[in-house]
């Protein structure tokens, strides 16, 4: 997959986002990065969507810089297991959240996710 524009992205509101038109917008050049309609039937909704579209790249930024402090752990803070180092080798407890959020950027970034 090829890298994605950098962010920080923000929703632009020139369009009629009551209707669902929404323009996404790469902060620091201006560049329209999506300009279309989501079609929700309420305008709260459509804007709250907008924002989440235009969060990804910090979201990612973040999930993976949260990854990478984890790899010098030598256990799961969230679920205990102990295996080390801090890998894809770990087993992680059913209520740990590590794996989904291992999922989600394999997700962002076009991969193949293993849960």
């Amino acid at each position: 997959m090829n890298e994605h524009t950098p962010g920080p992205w923000s929703v632009y509101h020139a369009g009629n986002v009551d209707e669902g038109e929404v323009y996404i917008c790469q902060e620091k050049t201006g560049e329209t990065l999506y300009q279309g309609f989501l079609v929700r039937e309420s305008a709260d909704e459509n804007r709250a969507n907008a924002q989440l579209i235009a969060s990804a790249p910090t979201l990612l930024e973040a999930a993976q810089a949260t990854v990478a402090v984890l790899a010098s752990f030598k256990c799961c803070p969230w679920c205990g297991d102990v295996h080390a180092p801090f890998s894809e080798s770990m087993v992680h407890t059913d209520t740990c959240f590590f794996p989904g959020l291992e999922a989600a950027i394999a997700q962002a970034l076009g991969q193949e996710a293993t849960i």
